[in-house]
């Protein structure tokens, strides 16, 4: 009787090899670097709020005391308000907001883009800076909700930003694109590359936008930057990293 459990060593590495762009996509929309922001300016969190709330109503008793001037014990009785439920409002944020991806290195730090629609926090305790955000996925907005992650975007301690990919899309306009090499053939006769990403590191397999619109234009997708992008899944051809 035949065991239908039994799969064959080349049963095995036929299946690994269609599921290899598949794997090679999951979980690797790309990556984004943190670094300390030089130029901003610290501000004032919770605690430090607490505090100054707390030398202002004593600065306004001491003058209600020595019956210093009504005006200066109102600004000074409002200004120990306006902190005190300034820190308020910061400690309730920070318990109503669910994170994602905390950003805790003051030194700054590099972390994958795990998820198409990924939020970072900014819990390191000083100011940060994106300064790289890498991927050939294709960005879009993240709506209203949240400052979109991008290169020369400043985040105060406390503050996010988020990712939003498609990683149906990828970037694969030839002009993108350096060090091509053909190594094989697409079911519909398309060249497939190796080639790199300039300004990127790695070395990609995948198509040219550009021979893509020959023969299947509707799964080519021009973005907001002017470039292509191929919607693998629409092609049925393989994307990914090979180094």
């Amino acid at each position: 009787m035949r065991d239908t459990h039994k799969v064959s060593g080349s049963g095995l590495t036929l299946l690994a090899g269609l599921l290899a762009p598949l794997a090679a996509l999951a979980g690797d929309g790309g990556s984004i670097t943190f670094s300390p922001d030089a130029n901003a300016v610290p501000a004032a969190g919770g605690p430090a709020l607490a505090v100054l709330a707390g030398l202002l109503a004593l600065l306004g008793v001491q003058a209600a005391r020595q019956r210093r001037a009504t005006g200066l014990v109102l600004c000074l009785a409002l200004g120990a308000a306006m902190a005190g439920s300034g820190s308020f409002q910061l400690v309730q944020e920070s318990r109503a907001l669910v994170l994602n991806t905390p950003v805790d290195n003051p030194s700054g730090q590099t972390l994958r883009i795990s998820d198409s629609n990924e939020v970072f926090q900014n819990v390191s305790g000083v100011p940060l800076a994106v300064t790289d955000l890498t991927t050939s996925c294709v960005q879009e907005s993240t709506g209203p909700s949240f400052t979109q992650c991008a290169v020369g975007v400043r985040m105060e301690d406390g503050d996010t930003c988020a990712v939003n990919l498609d990683c149906r899309l990828q970037e694969s306009d030839r002009r993108l694109k350096t060090d091509l090499r053909v190594v094989g053939a697409t079911v519909h006769g398309l060249a497939l590359y190796e080639f790199r990403y300039r300004g990127r590191a790695g070395v990609y397999e995948g198509v040219m936008a550009q021979d893509v619109l020959a023969v299947m234009p509707e799964a080519v997708v021009k973005g907001s930057n002017g470039y292509y992008a191929v919607n693998y899944d629409l092609l049925g051809a393989p994307f990914r990293r090979v180094r």
